[in-house]
């Protein structure tokens, strides 16, 4: 049986089980034998953020498989450049809950924390995608955005988690298991930690590569950081998610 999966490739089963999930959250079966299927009204935002989730980690799992050449850009002779971190915010969801001047001013703050990281914590490289965007109908085509969000997780030193509310985006959520998967040092700031999903609120006692940060509004987050400045990217131990 063994041998079956391994042929099979365990990714390629993370990733159904991924989809699995995301469909279970999206419809509900009445009766399996005769295919009755119907969507849900209210998707199940637990089970699908787990979805997501395990579906990223599936992918990079792929990528880093021996069977598969990976790009240039993900070889193993590449490192991360120092002091620079990649922020993942909502940013496309805010688009689907017809939210367009909610996503400018999650914008603003995003960028005044760009600011905080390089002034205070002397972080030299920032990336956010929506730096250069300022309106929700200048977002890139989802696989250009895939393909460039892989490429920057795996180059920048640290991840940065924003995440400000209950569901508040699926692909910050992806975004955080590619993280996870490429061992990257991570900070989630978060208003409330419940508000984060089920397996990510427990990841910090995991591994001490993840930092969980509360904070109450912009202007604390960026006292914070001020306050604490170089202490917020260190991380005391190597200890790893994968041991």
């Amino acid at each position: 049986m063994f041998g079956f999966l391994e042929k099979l490739g365990y990714p390629a089963l993370i990733a159904t089980f991924g989809f699995i999930l995301i469909l279970g959250s999206l419809f509900s079966v009445s009766d399996i034998t005769k295919l009755q299927i119907s969507p849900l009204q209210t998707p199940n935002y637990l089970i699908l953020s787990i979805g997501f989730i395990v579906l990223g980690i599936s992918i990079w799992l792929w990528l880093k498989s021996k069977n598969v050449k990976l790009p240039s850009y993900l070889a193993d002779k590449f490192k991360p450049v120092k002091q620079s971190c990649f922020i993942s915010a909502p940013m496309n969801s805010y688009k689907i809950k017809g939210k367009p001047e909610a996503y400018q001013e999650s914008r603003k703050e995003i960028l005044k924390l760009m600011a905080a990281l390089r002034s205070s914590c002397q972080i030299k490289k920032v990336f956010y995608a929506g730096e250069l965007i300022d309106n929700v109908d200048g977002w890139d085509l989802p696989g250009v955005s895939l393909q460039n969000d892989l490429r920057k997780i795996r180059e920048y030193e640290y991840f940065i988690l924003m995440w400000t509310e209950k569901y508040a985006s699926r692909s910050c959520l992806i975004e955080a298991g590619i993280a996870l998967t490429l061992d990257k040092k991570s900070i989630y700031f978060v208003k409330h930690k419940d508000d984060l999903p089920f397996l990510l609120q427990s990841v910090q006692s995991l591994t001490n590569k993840v930092k969980i940060i509360k904070f109450t509004n912009t202007e604390d987050l960026l006292q914070i950081i001020r306050r604490n400045n170089h202490e917020i990217f260190e991380f005391k131990s190597s200890q790893s998610l994968f041991g």
